[in-house]
């Protein structure tokens, strides 16, 4: 990564050096970064109609402590096309079944398992980092299981799609806010091990079908259950995920990536908000409590397409069931 600054243009839109407030304050960043793999794939098939496939990779990665530089991570996925194996309803078009578990790994941005300086623009002296270095960083594993189904019916005019999955993420790597009394603002971590788990729903038909003119239509739905399920190493009961204002997202075993934690708004006992008569704004609590989460309870949309000979127009509706969201206004 190569980086160039200059304190601004003196010419608006025209993004060249030559157009800078100050040419000669110029500063380059490089950052460099390896990773070696290798990588292996076997598939098999039976008459066309079923299919199993198994990978396996192992990586060696720059950015992490020389103990856990290594990485493998497997995946193994079979389908059955039931249409192809049995005699269905020949009101049925196609039938198939699908199966999988793979890992995936992961690891982080370079310099980050030790303590690297800037220079600085006095000489002989550099710049302490902003962000806590890690010693004993581990790989990010991910390891996922799905199954789904694809059924459709009439000349394929009606079909549905279905698929439950669950993931499991272990070490997940993200930066944490720090007290800036600690000499750092953040510190990049292995955060314990998160669940997702979910349902998701695609359900397609066309409801008229002609020479001239067709209508397509397609609704999907989707859940997703986020669980934490261990903190980080050492860490308290609690884990300080990010920070924007006032608010903060916060992990707790037994809670969720999206539990929003701040000062909520103090109320009377009919629910209305009290305001400070000095300056006219809420009254804030002084405590931090849970407040809600970011996480919706679903999510859905609603897909239209028309043709008519050469002419097509389409519209989309798509939306979320709550899930809070935080304003700085």
């Amino acid at each position: 990564l190569s980086s160039n600054t200059a304190g601004g243009l003196i010419i608006p839109g025209y993004y060249s050096l030559k157009a800078s407030v100050d040419p000669a304050e110029t500063s380059k960043t490089y950052n460099s970064k390896q990773t070696n793999s290798i990588y292996g794939k076997i598939g098999l098939a039976y008459k066309s109609a079923v299919f199993v496939e198994a990978t396996g990779r192992n990586d060696w990665s720059s950015t992490l402590p020389k103990d856990n530089r290594s990485f493998f991570y497997p995946s193994v996925s079979a389908s059955a096309s039931m249409t192809d194996i049995f005699t269905l309803p020949e009101q049925i078009s196609f039938f198939k079944l699908r199966a999988s578990w793979a890992q995936v790994g992961n690891d982080t941005d370079p310099y980050s398992t030790m303590k690297y300086y800037e220079t600085s623009n006095f000489p002989g002296s550099a710049v302490n980092p902003t962000t806590l270095y890690n010693t004993d960083f581990k790989p990010e594993i991910s390891t996922s299981f799905e199954v789904g189904t694809d059924f459709r019916m009439f000349d394929n005019r009606i079909g549905i799609d279905l698929t439950y999955y669950q993931n499991v993420t272990k070490n997940q790597i993200i930066s944490s806010p720090l007290d800036a009394s600690s000499g750092y603002t953040s510190a990049i971590i292995n955060a314990g091990k998160v669940r997702n788990r979910g349902v998701e729903v695609t359900f397609n038909a066309t409801p008229v079908k002609t020479r001239d003119f067709t209508w397509n239509t397609t609704i999907t739905w989707s859940k997703n259950k986020n669980r934490i399920l261990e903190l980080a190493e050492g860490s308290d009961d609690y884990q300080i995920i990010s920070q924007v204002g006032a608010a903060y997202l916060v992990g707790k075993v037994g809670g969720s990536v999206g539990d929003i934690w701040g000062c909520k708004t103090v109320r009377n006992e009919n629910g209305d908000v009290l305001i400070d008569p000095a300056n006219g704004l809420p009254v804030q609590s002084t405590e931090i409590e849970y407040v809600g989460t970011a996480t919706p309870k679903w999510k859905g949309g609603f897909y239209n397409e028309f043709r008519y000979k050469n002419f097509k127009l389409s519209f989309l509706i798509d939306g979320q069931w709550k899930g809070m969201a935080y304003s700085q206004t």
